[in-house]
């Protein structure tokens, strides 16, 4: 799985072939880098489903979960140009997230 992140923009996931499981979360930023997360909804997703999400609730991550089914080929779709928007990323098993400059592609602090 991907590291937990937003984009700032509306996003679209669409598997083409395989199994990409996508996890949202709700989240409550404090200051100083604390973060409350919550596992607001997590699916399998298969050719023709979709998976939406529109800021300020675009926190997410996705990827393949080995025995899932087969690895998957998605199509990712985005709302704007990436290297506009700051973006946040996240650590839910420590409880803590960073901003994230203009067109950082961020990266797993663990």
């Amino acid at each position: 799985m991907a590291y937990t992140h937003s984009h700032g923009c509306w996003v679209a996931i669409a598997p083409v072939r395989g199994v990409e499981t996508h996890q949202h979360w709700n989240v409550v930023r404090h200051p100083g880098g604390r973060a409350e997360l919550s596992l607001a909804d997590e699916r399998a997703l298969r050719r023709g489903d979709v998976a939406t999400l529109v800021p300020p609730d675009d926190v997410h991550n996705h990827g393949h979960v080995p025995g899932t089914g087969p690895s998957p080929y998605s199509l990712i779709l985005l709302g704007d140009d990436m290297l506009l928007f700051e973006r946040e990323e996240y650590d839910s098993d420590r409880g803590r997230w960073r901003g994230l400059a203009a067109g950082d592609p961020g990266r797993s602090n663990r």
